[in-house]
């Protein structure tokens, strides 16, 4: 990565700070697909969801009582996770994809920080003009913290629609956090960093913004889903739950 940052800077002659933003959206851009992978995945798992509720609701009713339960549900499971296309480590694509993006970024930056490269010396703009240092004035971390936070009140969510509304609570909630104390525990980073880390948090704001558009969900073939749709997809598998949890035992094998 360092050798991409220098050959970049040097073929376009931009100023490091230009640098990092394009090679930031080149790098985002090569990795959408596995984003879009997961993105699509979380969809169909969410419409996946009610039948999944179902048959580990059955094994648990059945788990004590018959031994095959268990391979059972397994089976069905796979055959649900067929039926809708989807795959729980798909989930992880591109959430793997980024992170390998982003310590190649941040080691790369780091080092050539530390290595005081001549030209992020004074590769910056406004106040933050020397990029190998960290901000003096804090500008950048507060930035970095708000932005995310603001990311994280409009569409941290996005994706999670029909997700247990506890679970998409707790996730705000946890990312909520960490947009405040990632403040204190950066503001000694390069300058540099936080370039990258500005314009990939932008990178997802307008990816998730554009996702709420029916229209760009139809072209990269992602799943609407409704509240209405999924609200009854709820109360249906927390019928299917209380059936089964109150029910005898019995040792009749799935169907």
């Amino acid at each position: 990565m360092q050798s991409l940052l220098l050959g970049i800077h040097s073929v376009t002659g931009l100023p490091w700070w230009g640098t990092i933003a394009l090679t930031t959206v080149g790098a985002r851009l090569v990795t959408a697909p596995l984003t879009l992978i997961q993105i699509r995945n979380t969809y169909r798992m969410t419409q996946a969801r009610p039948e999944m509720e179902k048959i580990a609701a059955w094994m648990k009713s059945e788990g004590a009582t018959n031994p095959g339960a268990s391979t059972a549900a397994q089976e069905r499971m796979a055959q649900v996770w067929i039926k809708y296309d989807c795959n729980p480590m798909k989930s992880l694509v591109g959430t793997v994809g980024q992170g390998a993006v982003f310590m190649t970024f941040f080691f790369a930056l780091k080092s050539l920080a530390a290595a005081k490269v001549p030209s992020m010396v004074s590769g910056g703009t406004l106040w933050f003009t020397d990029l190998t240092s960290a901000d003096p004035y804090y500008g950048l971390p507060i930035l970095t913290g708000a932005f995310m936070l603001a990311m994280v009140q409009l569409n941290a969510a996005e994706g999670m629609q029909g997700q247990p509304p506890a679970m998409v609570k707790n996730f705000k909630i946890a990312m909520s956090v960490l947009a405040v104390v990632i403040v204190p525990f950066s503001y000694l980073l390069p300058q540099s960093v936080f370039i990258y880390w500005l314009v990939s948090n932008a990178m997802v704001a307008l990816q998730n913004t554009a996702l709420r558009y029916p229209a760009v969900k139809r072209y990269f073939k992602i799943p609407e889903l409704k509240r209405a749709d999924t609200q009854a997809s709820f109360d249906a598998a927390a019928s299917v739950v209380k059936t089964y949890r109150d029910r005898p035992p019995s040792k009749k094998t799935y169907q």
